[in-house]
Order: C-alpha cells, then sequence, then structure tokens
C-alpha cells in the first residue's frame, strides 16, 4: 500500500522517498518501524523539519545528512555558545545567591545569540540557522509534543521577567489627514527634504549601589539560563537617578506616500535626567548631531515629526525658538514640524522602535557604582532631583562623582542598544548634547535678537521682542497642530536669508486639511489643497472652542470626585461608573 501511494503520487507531486513515505504514515495512521537504522535517522530529521515549519532548517538538514565529520561541522559553534554562556554566568549572577540570581539575559533574541557568537568565530566557521540554534535550547514546556524536537544541548530557555491604552480624541482624522499631506510632500521633494520621527522613551530606573533595578515595567521572555532564576528588585523601588533615551528616526523616503515609513537609521542618545534634562534646545542639538552623522545636514528642506509631547509641541514658544534657531544655523529654505493629536501618539513612527529598545532592556537590572563616602552621605541627604541640582551648582566634585558613578551604566545599555538592528540597519548611540551645541544654536537666537531671553517661555514675552516678532511674522506660519518656517524667497530680503534651491518657487506654504466637496466627512487629497491659501478653521476642536452658544445651551460639567455623587458598577468590568453629577458650573 505504501508503495502504490508513493507511485501514485509521484507523478503529480515531486518528492523525496521519505517525505512521501511520511505522508503516507500521517495519513493512514500508520505506525510501523522503520527498517534500517538510515531510514529511522532520516525520519526523525524531516519530523523536526515539518513541525518547525521553518525552511531555514533545509540547509542544516542537508550538512547534517551524513554520518561522521559532517556530522560535527557545527561543533566550533556549539563549543563557542559553551564557553559564552559560562562567561554570562560568571558575570550576570548574582553569588550572593548561589547562582540561582542574574540580572542580565545572556541574549537579546536567538538572532542576536547567533551573532555576538559568529563575531567570536574565524569567518570560515560553519554557522548554523536561527531555527537551529533554537532547537538545541531546553523545551519551553516539556509535556508539549513540540519538546520532542529540542536537544537540551545548552540550558537556554525564554523566560518572562501588554498595554497601549489609546484614547479617541475629537482631532484625531483631521491630523491623520496633515500626516498624510506630510507624506505626499516629502516624497514630492524626497531629493532635498530629509524626514526625522523624533521622540523620548519612558525613563531608565537606576538602582542605588548593590539594589539593581528592573529597567523596564513589563517584561517579556528572553534568552536566559534554565537553571538560573532571573529577578532584581522591582521598578517602583526608591531611585535618585534615572537615564532617559532619546531616540532619532532618520527615515529612508520612499518613492511614493503609499510606500514604507518604517526604515532608516535609528539613533538613541541615552540622558542622565538629573544633570542632562530634556529641553526643545536640547532636543534640538541631538537633532542636528544626527543629522551630521547621517551626512543629511545640509538638506535644505527639513520635516520633524513628534508626539507632541512638552519638548516637541508646536504650539509652545520655548519649542518654537529651538526650531528657529536650527532653521538659522543651518541655513534651511524650509522647516516644518508636525506633532500628533493628544492620545494618538503611536502614529509617530518612531512610537514603533520603542519595542525593539524594549527587547534589549528584557531582564536587565541597573544600579550605579559607589562614589566616595562622603558622597553618597550627601546624596542619601538628597529626596529630590531639584535638591540635586541645587548642591551640585555650589559643589563641582559631587557632581562630577555622581556621573561618572553612571558611566558604566550608560555604557551597558549603549552596548545593549547598539546591537539592535532596523531591517538590518544597526542603531546609532550617542550621548547627550553638549552645552557647547546648546550654547551654538541660542547664539544663533541671540544674533536674530539680542534681546531674547532664555525665560521667554510665553507667547505675550516673544510679541514684546521686536526683530523676533518681525522674522515670526515674515517667515513662519503657526497651526495647532505644524509650525512651517519658509524662507519668502526675496534675494533682497533684509530679514531671511536668499534660498539655497534652484527651485524654491516650486515650494508651497503646508496646507490645512479642507472638506471634501462630495463627502464632508472626507478631506480633500493633496495635491487638491497644495498651493492653495487655507486655514484651520476646519479643525474640530478649534470649531468646537469657537462656535457660539446661546443661552440655553448646555453648561459643561467637570467630572471631579467632589462633583460626583453616586456611581453604578458595570456588569461587564465590575468597574464604578458615574451615575449622577452636581452641576456647579
Amino acid at each position: 500500500m505504501r508503495r502504490d501511494f508513493r507511485d501514485r503520487f509521484s507523478l503529480v507531486c515531486k518528492a523525496t522517498p521519505s517525505v512521501m513515505n511520511e505522508m503516507y504514515r500521517h495519513l493512514t495512521g500508520d505506525s510501523s518501524v522503520p527498517g534500517t537504522g538510515i531510514e529511522k535517522a532520516v525520519r526523525e530529521r524531516l519530523l523536526v523539519f515539518l513541525d518547525s515549519q521553518n525552511s531555514d532548517l533545509v540547509y542544516d538538514m542537508r550538512t547534517l545528512h551524513h554520518d561522521g565529520e559532517k556530522e560535527k561541522c557545527f561543533e566550533k559553534f556549539f563549543e563557542e555558545v559553551e564557553k559564552y554562556i559560562n562567561e554570562y554566568e560568571l558575570k550576570a549572577v548574582d553569588d550572593r545567591r548561589h547562582g540561582l540570581v542574574s540580572h542580565l539575559s545572556v541574549a537579546i533574541s536567538v538572532r542576536d545569540l547567533r551573532e555576538q557568537i559568529s563575531a567570536r568565530l574565524p569567518n570560515e566557521t560553519p554557522i548554523p540557522s536561527e531555527e537551529w540554534l533554537r532547537l538545541q535550547f531546553m523545551p519551553k514546556n516539556e509535556v508539549f509534543h513540540s519538546a520532542v524536537n529540542y536537544t537540551g544541548r545548552f540550558p537556554l530557555k525564554y523566560k518572562i521577567q501588554s498595554r497601549q491604552f489609546n484614547a479617541f480624541h475629537i482631532d484625531a482624522h483631521y491630523v491623520s489627514a496633515i500626516q498624510m499631506y506630510l507624506k505626499d510632500f516629502v516624497v514630492q521633494n524626497r531629493e532635498n527634504c530629509v524626514l526625522l520621527s523624533v521622540d523620548d522613551k519612558n525613563h531608565i530606573p537606576v538602582g542605588e549601589p548593590g539594589i539593581p533595578i528592573a529597567s523596564i515595567y513589563r517584561s517579556k521572555k528572553a534568552v536566559t539560563h534554565s537553571n538560573v532564576l532571573n529577578i532584581a528588585a522591582d521598578h517602583d523601588t526608591a531611585s535618585k537617578c534615572k537615564l532617559t533615551p532619546s531616540v532619532t528616526l532618520v527615515i529612508d523616503i520612499p518613492e511614493e506616500s503609499s510606500g514604507d515609513f518604517y526604515s532608516g537609521q535609528v539613533s538613541v542618545s541615552l540622558k542622565d535626567t538629573i544633570f542632562e534634562p530634556s529641553s526643545p534646545l536640547r532636543h534640538v542639538a541631538e537633532m542636528r548631531k544626527v543629522l551630521g552623522l547621517t551626512g543629511n545636514l545640509g538638506k535644505p528642506i527639513r520635516v520633524i515629526h513628534s508626539d507632541g509631547g512638552p519638548d516637541h509641541r508646536v504650539t509652545y514658544p520655548s519649542v518654537k525658538l529651538g526650531l528657529i534657531a536650527m532653521f538659522l544655523l543651518d541655513d534651511c529654505d524650509y522647516l516644518l514640524a508636525v506633532r500628533t493629536a493628544p492620545h494618538q501618539s503611536y502614529r509617530n513612527w518612531v512610537e514603533r522602535i520603542m519595542s525593539i529598545l524594549n527587547l534589549a532592556l528584557q531582564t536587565v537590572a541597573i544600579c550605579r557604582s559607589t562614589m566616595s563616602a562622603d558622597m553618597e552621605q550627601i546624596l542619601k541627604s538628597l529626596s529630590t532631583m531639584a535638591a540635586i541640582r541645587k548642591t551640585a551648582q555650589g559643589n563641582d566634585s559631587f557632581k562630577d562623582e555622581l556621573m561618572g558613578s553612571l558611566a558604566e551604566v550608560k555604557q551597558t545599555l549603549n552596548d545593549l542598544f547598539s546591537r539592535l538592528t532596523l531591517k538590518g540597519t544597526k542603531f546609532n548611540t550617542e550621548g547627550a548634547a553638549s552645552d557647547a551645541l546648546m550654547a551654538e544654536l541660542w547664539d544663533a537666537i541671540q544674533e536674530l535678537d539680542s534681546t531674547v531671553l532664555k525665560s521667554d517661555t510665553q507667547s505675550k514675552q516673544l510679541e514684546k521682542r521686536p526683530k523676533l516678532k518681525e522674522f515670526m511674522d515674515h517667515c513662519t506660519v503657526s497651526r495647532k497642530y505644524f509650525f512651517l518656517i519658509k524662507k519668502c524667497g526675496s534675494a533682497s530680503c533684509h530679514i531671511c536669508k536668499p534660498p539655497r534651491l534652484s527651485n524654491f518657487d516650486s515650494l508651497q506654504q503646508f496646507p490645512d486639511p479642507q472638506p471634501s466637496r462630495e463627502d464632508s466627512n472626507k478631506y480633500m487629497a493633496y495635491s487638491e489643497v497644495y498651493g492653495k491659501e487655507t486655514t484651520e478653521e476646519y479643525c474640530p476642536s478649534l470649531k468646537t472652542m469657537l462656535s457660539p452658544a446661546g443661552d440655553d445651551a448646555p453648561q459643561p460639567c467637570k467630572m471631579t470626585a467632589e462633583t460626583i455623587r453616586d456611581f453604578v458598577k458595570c456588569t461587564e468590568c465590575i468597574k464604578p461608573r458615574y451615575k449622577h453629577v452636581l452641576n456647579i458650573m
């Protein structure tokens, strides 16, 4: 029967006899013992391939097809893995817990482990596929049928060391149209344009000496030793030092607006939250630094996309000053900064990089090194970042020692981040922008208007600076969700410099979304509004704020603990929901 089955279907299906025999066994439930040892070995490897469903195993299976020397072709690689695991145990395991506690994972992923071991071996050494390496680990669950495919050669397995709340905003559709316009604009000017997506990752707590703290709030699986516990102090343990990664994605602009905008060069700047706090001027300095490293600093059109945090919100005067400083210092012809709607930060391209960074932070616990006894005593008496900064102002040695105690932690995290990739492109890691780079930007503002002060953080204050106000009225367009700086194009203008682009006249003001004539629930295409004078009168939140309300219009009610008088429990989520609100407006 098996022979008839193989002869019948071999006419219409190209498959080896071993595959045909396995198909027969699977369909008929045949459990007969293989006739020879070779047939048994072939069947075992075929079952591994079928269970794994990974085509990368084809190379490994063919390489291991014969006994003898070929059977040991990956032996050098696996020996190096053994050495690597032994080195890991020495540096990552807590000796006080008898070798059962670690603060660092063996590798970020199987791919990362394979790359690390390959880098330690000569170029001609045979390297197994990621799937074959994974099958050398301990099985995830010993009772699963797939556990028979694991060899258990290395005591490694995945261990765990989702949340995202997306609230709706009335301007979500409106801002989506702005983002579509942005894509069309950068594609239209891709030869002379650079597109950046920027954001700050949530801070990373740094434990006190001897108390490593989990680097992220929620951990996922990572490769670690199967006989070692991977634990650390919880993230909410008291910590006085924190690090903030600022992430910049220089996007490879596709040829069409429907193309892939999630590719390019990622740069991570790790900053000390106490002495290197995030600010609009520091972010601009870091963006210029990244542009210089990627060779895009000279492009005359610059587009920046962010989630609208306090350091990137284009309506803030401090953010506008930073963007104007960049525009003046780099002699840009066109600078556009766009932000997402509130609660819609996931629309920012660089936001997807944060999940990749989390791979490097899985099961990593960090703590700073010990300072001198006097400095540790000073730090122990300080409870807030403001107090630490105030003390450091009159004590330079205290600041230097505290920053020095974080140097090893920064180096560890930078090494982890530099091993990450985005579509084959490795991440860059940089330090925080220096005071000299920020001073260079501030000098550009002072050259424009020497009366501007760093304390000018309100629009009313900027309006009192005559030369700055003249420049902003002449060259800038301020909207709720984007800020545009554009030269006028006149060679004789005394306010802005002559344009660098030969086709500058074709550059028009960035348009505001306008409702479609056919369907008011949709917005016009970019080609219909580009080059026309538009306003933000159709922004839903502005329409709500500006719409007249009569005497009979319902008054808004503030829902707080003081105004809620009764509540009921939801039958689905068992959470309280307000039942009656006292109107006090």
